[in-house]
């Protein structure tokens, strides 16, 4: 378990730093004392999770270790801010007792990462930012992502499973290999490497846009002219104008290069090239929405054949597995009945170990199995379903008898 709070607070400090640590580094945070500050604060994250199982009252203890970092060479008050804002999350998390992380909250952490990165390497580019902002932003998003891509694979078992050291160690190891790949894309050469691909796919918009924009205000301005010399009151007769001779051998003259500046602010040059990019991503969205529904227009007389047969089998399958769920709920509403707080965070195996002797002996057990089975492997025989109501009556009876 302690691997799986590891995990979640690497995730959340990498996220930070993504959004975060690109202004900091600007206002002078040195990126070593950052890294050496956000190592302890994981630390001690994983040292107050270990205290809470034993001994819940001291788990705030751990959280001292964060503030040796005062006497990290390179300080600033950028430093303490962005340190700061992590360390007090975590403190938080610890307070709450929120160490593990949630499936659902997992996921929107992770497409909160992958749409974060292209934003900020957007605004990067725009505002002219350091090499070492393209490096965090890159290093931290990969980072955040890896975590949350394990914790999601982890998430989706039971604690018994997912909490063994095997499965844990293959974690470690991911991490581990991620840890290597991140050196070596931090690398000067590779980073130079990314920084010219993505400078020169800008360079190439951005001139693409502005020739395109010259010409259409061009346009608009031969437009205007003709239509205030068609409405004038005093009409300006057409003067002769000299024959232009052009030099069909000249490429440079038929097509000028334009220059950067064309006498538009630059939040105007900016806001063009937002707008053109937009235009260019709704039409390709509609091509590949237009054909992914001919291919779905193409698949579905296939699918057809053996939809009704599948549709029959789910439905049989799904109920199946509706009913041993059921049961089981009944069977958590008989243990209420008899005065056991449930808590949130119980699991299956410690409401059975929490339950009174009629409640915890080998029925519930042998329910419990087939629970796990039909909830996470959504599988379950109609035998299944049988068994597990009959597995209730049982201990209803068996509570009844005790009773008299």
């Amino acid at each position: 378990m302690a691997v799986m709070v590891f995990l979640k607070s690497v995730a959340d400090i990498a996220l930070a730093f993504l959004v975060f640590g690109p202004a900091a580094v600007h206002f002078g945070a040195a990126v070593p004392s950052c890294i050496v500050t956000f190592a302890a604060i994981s630390i001690s994250q994983v040292l107050s999770y270990l205290v809470d199982q034993k001994k819940p009252s001291l788990r705030m203890i751990p959280y001292v270790i964060p503030l040796f970092s005062v006497l990290l060479p390179g300080r600033c008050l950028a430093w303490a801010i962005l340190c700061g804002v992590v360390f007090a999350y975590q403190i938080f998390t610890g307070a709450t007792h929120r160490y593990m992380a949630e499936d659902t909250a997992q996921k929107k952490i992770f497409k909160l990462t992958l749409g974060l990165i292209v934003a900020m390497l957007v605004i990067l580019l725009i505002a002219a930012a350091k090499p070492v902002s393209y490096t965090i932003v890159i290093l931290s998003s990969l980072i955040s992502a890896a975590c949350s891509i394990l914790l999601m694979r982890s998430l989706r078992h039971e604690p018994e499973v997912y909490g063994k050291f095997s499965y844990q160690a293959v974690n470690l190891a991911v991490i581990a290999v991620v840890g290597v790949i991140t050196a070596v894309i931090g690398s000067r050469p590779v980073l130079k490497g990314l920084g010219l691909v993505i400078k020169t796919a800008y360079t190439a918009i951005a001139y693409a846009f502005l020739f395109v924009f010259n010409y259409v205000m061009r346009f608009v301005v031969w437009l205007f002219h003709t239509l205030k010399q068609l409405f004038a009151g005093d009409p300006v007769p057409p003067q002769p104008q000299k024959p232009v001779q052009i030099d069909m051998d000249g490429a440079r003259e038929m097509f000028p290069q334009i220059s950067e500046y064309n006498g538009l602010p630059l939040w105007v040059k900016i806001a063009g090239l937002v707008v053109l990019i937009a235009i260019v991503a709704f039409i390709l969205a509609m091509i590949f929405r237009k054909l992914a529904g001919g291919r779905a227009q193409a698949l579905g007389a296939q699918a057809a054949a053996y939809s009704k047969g599948a549709e029959e089998e789910k439905k049989r399958f799904s109920g199946q597995v509706q009913g041993v769920r059921k049961q089981y709920r009944k069977y958590l509403s008989m243990i209420e009945k008899e005065g056991l707080e449930i808590e949130p965070d119980d699991t299956s195996e410690d409401i059975c170990a929490k339950a009174p002797d009629i409640y915890g002996g080998e029925a519930a057990r042998e329910l419990r199995a087939l629970y796990i089975d039909a909830r996470y492997n959504r599988t379950a025989s109609k035998a299944a379903a049988e068994r597990a109501r009959e597995l209730v009556r049982e201990m209803k009876k068996e509570k009844n008898t005790g009773s008299i």
